[in-house]
């Protein structure tokens, strides 16, 4: 909003916003950063004392630790790693994936056998005939013995079947 309104005893009275509220004149100088005004250093000490200089030791202790650790262990290479027979111990051994490739693989090329089989079928052709009703028009005279067909259960079926 532009202006705020204060509720007091019955009047309203508009207040003129943060936004009209000319700004201060007053320009403020502050030393240049790169320019050393007194001969005391704001830094602190300096040495190789700081937590940087430590923690830097310290991890070069324990890594100096693991090394020699890591040959105690594996008697300078010849045996496993501790850690690396934990981890196999845990894995599902190669035997297992090959038998599980060599099945997937089996299933997969039924599959594609499955799917080419269904793709190239077709369904039989449907003889309709023309006029349907040549079944109703024939005549029962003058049919030889033997050649009669029994039509009497037959369904004619249509497009629409």
């Amino acid at each position: 909003m532009m202006f705020r309104y204060l509720k007091s005893a019955n009047s309203f009275r508009p207040l003129i916003p943060y936004v009209f509220k000319t700004p201060s004149l007053t320009i403020t100088s502050r030393p240049l950063t790169s320019v050393a005004n007194n001969s005391q250093n704001s830094n602190g000490k300096e040495g190789f004392g700081t937590k940087a200089w430590r923690n830097t030791l310290l991890v070069c202790l324990a890594g100096f630790a693991w090394y020699h650790l890591d040959r105690y262990l594996t008697k300078n290479g010849e045996l496993k790693h501790p850690i690396t027979e934990i981890i196999e111990s845990l894995m599902t051994p190669d035997s297992e994936w090959r038998r599980i490739n060599v099945h997937n693989a089996k299933t997969a090329n039924i599959i594609a056998n499955d799917r080419l089989l269904f793709g190239e079928a077709k369904r039989p052709p449907i003889h309709r005939l023309m006029h349907p009703d040549c079944f109703e028009r024939t005549s029962p005279f003058l049919i030889e013995p033997g050649t009669d067909v029994d039509l009497s259960d037959l369904v004619i079926k249509t497009d629409h079947d």
